[in-house]
C-alpha cells in the first residue's frame, strides 16, 4: 500500500520565499540584541539572587519565544527534512545557521559568566527559594563549569 503524505507548513509561512521569513529573522535579531544590551554589561546578576531571577526569567521567555533559531529555523529545518536536495533550501539553511551562530555568541555570556561564580555564591543561588525553579539548570551549569572556556575562547 502506498500512502501519500504531505506536510502542512501554512502555520509557518506560505512558501520558502515568503517575505515574513526575513521579517521574523529581523525580529529574532532585535530580541537577541535587546536581551544582550540589557544584561551583558551588568554584573549585579552574578551576586544578587533577585536580579539573577530577573535575568533567568527573561532568558526563559526569550528561549520559549525565539531560541536562537526562531520560527525561520524551525521551518527551514523541517523543509530540509522534507527535501534535502533543494539547493535553495540549503542556501536558506546556511543563512539561518550563520544567524544562529551570531545570535548564540551574543547571549552566551549568561551561561559562561554564571558558571564561573564562586562556590560560595553558587550555594547562595542554589539555596535561594526564589531560584527554586532554576535549581536544576544552575546545578548543571555549575557542575560543567570546569569544562567551560572563557568568553573569548568560546567566540
Amino acid at each position: 500500500m502506498n500512502i501519500k503524505t504531505s506536510w502542512d507548513f501554512s502555520s509557518f509561512y506560505t512558501s520558502d520565499n515568503d517575505t515574513k521569513i526575513e521579517s521574523d529573522k529581523i525580529e529574532l535579531t532585535q530580541a537577541t540584541e535587546k536581551f544582550a544590551s540589557k544584561w551583558e554589561n551588568r554584573t549585579d546578576w552574578l551576586s544578587d539572587p533577585k536580579i539573577l531571577k530577573q535575568i533567568l526569567d527573561e532568558y526563559e521567555k526569550y528561549c520559549s519565544e525565539y531560541n536562537t533559531y526562531g520560527k525561520p529555523g524551525i521551518y527551514i529545518h523541517l523543509r530540509t527534512q522534507q527535501d534535502s536536495t533543494d539547493p535553495n533550501l540549503k542556501a536558506i539553511e546556511n543563512q539561518i545557521n550563520e544567524l544562529n551562530q551570531k545570535l548564540s555568541n551574543q547571549i552566551q555570556f549568561l551561561g559562561l559568566r554564571l558558571a564561573k561564580v564562586s562556590p560560595e555564591i553558587q550555594q547562595i543561588f542554589l539555596n535561594d527559594p526564589e531560584l527554586k525553579d532554576y535549581k536544576q539548570f544552575l546545578e548543571k551549569l555549575f557542575s560543567q563549569a570546569k569544562y567551560t572556556l572563557s568568553e573569548a575562547e568560546e567566540k
